[in-house]
């Protein structure tokens, strides 16, 4: 598997890391996860206000 290096790359490491999780349910997955979703929150409140 190719490593993180386009947005679009990346995009798919972290939709394979939730499918993943959902097996293996690493620690390490969940947080980097949540971490992205809670930075998208805010931007789409942002351009949405």
């Amino acid at each position: 598997m190719p490593n993180s290096r386009n947005p679009h790359e990346d995009t798919v490491l972290v939709l394979g890391c939730w499918e993943n999780a959902d097996k293996d349910y690493s620690v390490g997955d969940v947080p980097l996860g949540a971490a992205i979703t809670d930075n998208r929150l805010p931007e789409s409140d942002g351009i949405a206000k």
